[in-house]
């Protein structure tokens, strides 16, 4: 199993800024594999779907992103997914956000092979183009 977390900030007041790329990139990528991310569990909006004989789920954390790694670690011991099989989707300096609240949540559990996926993006008024 596989999870795929895109982090970003609940409300509609930062729907789209540059901070909620993560969010912006679940709801990409659910809307072009055909994934509703209609489920709530451990404060987190998820949806699941098969990739290549294997479940991956999408989750957008409901908390502000320093406390995002509570809704994941909820979900990493609750559907028993292994470190490594965790992609990140934020903005700005790598991991910097979601490691520091993993750790918060976690101070004992090292995560060096945690993925990342970060953009550095200018201004709020950006789209995800897919490439041709």
């Amino acid at each position: 199993m596989k999870l795929i977390v895109g982090l970003g900030n609940p409300g509609k007041e930062y729907e789209k800024t540059r901070h909620n790329i993560g969010f912006r990139y679940i709801d990409y990528f659910a809307k072009k594999n055909n994934c509703e991310i209609s489920n709530n569990k451990f404060n987190g909006l998820y949806g699941t779907l098969m990739i290549n004989g294997e479940k991956v789920i999408l989750l957008k954390p409901q908390s502000y992103m320093n406390l995002s790694g509570e809704v994941v670690r909820k979900f990493v011991d609750y559907f028993n997914i292994k470190i490594e099989d965790i992609l990140i989707i934020e903005v700005g300096n790598g991991m910097r956000d979601a490691n520091d609240s993993l750790y918060v949540t976690d101070p004992e559990y090292d995560y060096p092979d945690m993925s990342e996926v970060g953009g550095g993006v200018d201004d709020d008024d950006f789209e995800i183009i897919e490439d041709e």
